[in-house]
């Protein structure tokens, strides 16, 4: 509910044996005194092995997190008018999560304002079963930063931005292991956002195990500052978008 404030450290989850996916969900569903939604989320050295990673905040929420690992790839990020949303030291095991019957799912973000990432790295995988490629699906794009989604927030706040400060992308073998079944991007922009959104990335580092960096189906402003993009293929970038590169 809102009108809370959160202050937790040393947190270790697991799925549970019933189809609890387990992890975290941070999800405000009602106000609180005074009527508001706004909550106040600080969270050290949380560890989910397994299960989900939701964080969805309305009303000028503010969440930061610290030292925190995600290894299993389920997760939404975003709200409605998140006021500061921030990572620090985090890693992330993100990309495709299939399950049978279902179709794969990935890492979103729905960003109507800002998203800050300090320090973190994101790894790219798939909950496969190694003895079970998914041949049977086609090629399937998997990105740690999927489905980037401002969903038309421009017109509510034109400063909408994700920044990503220090951060490595890399790939482990779940991806590798079948090159035919799976095509690595490290970002892929959906339709839906506006030329103000923002997407800044600063002394990042993209692993020569990605076919490409970026996917941009919706113009955005762009900025790469001082990155180190070793992605095997060059870019598909809206034409409509502004792209700023300062090596």
């Amino acid at each position: 509910g809102g009108n809370t404030r959160v202050r937790a450290s040393h947190i270790v989850t697991q799925a549970g044996e019933m189809d609890d996916a387990g992890g975290l969900d941070i999800e405000v569903d009602g106000p609180g005194y005074g009527g508001t939604l706004f909550v106040d989320v600080e969270i050290h050295q949380f560890h989910a092995e397994s299960g989900d990673f939701d964080v969805l905040m309305p009303d000028g929420g503010i969440a930061r997190f610290y030292d925190c690992t995600v290894g299993y790839p389920a997760m939404d990020i975003g709200g409605d008018q998140v006021g500061e949303l921030s990572f620090h030291r985090c890693r992330f095991a993100v990309g495709l999560n299939h399950r049978p019957g279902v179709s794969p799912t990935a890492m979103q973000f729905y960003v109507p304002n800002e998203v800050t990432f300090n320090d973190c790295e994101f790894v790219a995988t798939v909950s496969f079963a190694p003895v079970n490629p998914p041949s049977s699906l086609g090629k399937l794009v998997v990105s740690p930063v999927s489905k980037i989604q401002w969903l038309g927030v421009a017109a509510k706040n034109p400063e909408s931005r994700m920044v990503f400060n220090r951060c490595r992308f890399s790939v482990d073998d779940s991806v590798t292991a079948y090159p035919d079944h799976f095509q690595a991007v490290a970002f892929v922009i959906e339709k839906g956002s506006g030329s103000s959104c923002q997407l800044i990335l600063n002394d990042c580092e993209i692993s020569k195990d990605y076919d490409m960096g970026f996917i941009v189906k919706s113009p955005v402003y762009l900025e790469l500052n001082r990155l180190a993009n070793n992605a095997k293929e060059g870019n598909s970038i809206h034409e409509g978008s502004t792209v700023v590169v300062n090596p």
